[in-house]
């Protein structure tokens, strides 16, 4: 699904029951609900600039700007509680990027149940921002979690900390099968070796 045009102010049902493989990059609109996809191997999700689900403060509630609307009317008809990231929980291959604005998977990681199947796992910055705690919340809802790719440009600094996120320091990620860690970035700095320095607290079998 590329370039579709959604609603702005209704969140349309995908329910893909029998799909192997799904792709979602550059939509535009308010991001659908996701059914979960049972028989789902490998998904590519790009939220990018003409997602509505973006905040300029980073927050998914009301931000209180009257400019910014994007934060307003999150939920979605019948209340559900994750709205796009559960719909991809059976994939074993998943590949994340989004928007620095957009705020959709930074509240669905509050109620995104455990990725039990994925072994490979490509992030962009997004999900670097400086507390880590959303990187760190997948590499510890990701038991057979075995390659990580982070994908670092610039490392948003607008994102509110997940609720409920871990402090990577003091607590070691779920995943004991995580045997490569790369690094794609044009710049070693403070944030990439805060990255590093959570991949060695990472327990070994």
């Amino acid at each position: 699904m590329t370039y579709c045009l959604f609603y702005s102010n209704y969140r349309m049902l995908l329910d893909f029951p029998n799909l192997v493989s799904f792709y979602f990059y550059k939509n535009l609109g308010k991001t659908p609900l996701l059914e979960t996809m049972p028989l789902l191997e490998i998904a590519t999700v790009r939220l990018d600039y003409y997602c509505d689900d973006k905040c300029t403060y980073g927050r998914y509630d009301d931000c209180g700007d009257a400019e910014c609307k994007g934060c307003h009317d999150y939920y979605a008809p019948d209340d559900y509680d994750c709205v796009f990231l559960e719909g991809l929980t059976e994939a074993t291959d998943l590949e994340l990027l989004a928007y620095s604005e957009v705020y959709l998977f930074n509240r669905d990681l509050k109620w995104c149940p455990t990725f039990s199947k994925l072994k490979i796992l490509i992030l962009s910055s997004w999900f670097v921002a400086p507390d880590l705690s959303a990187l760190t919340w997948f590499l510890q809802h990701a038991p057979l979690l075995e390659r990580l790719t982070l994908k670092l440009s610039k490392v948003p600094n607008n994102l509110v900390e997940t609720d409920g996120s871990y402090n990577p320091l003091e607590q070691s990620a779920a995943s004991s099968h995580l045997e490569v860690v790369e690094i794609k970035c044009k710049y070693v700095d403070e944030i990439v070796l805060k990255v590093l320095k959570v991949s060695v607290v990472l327990p070994r079998n």
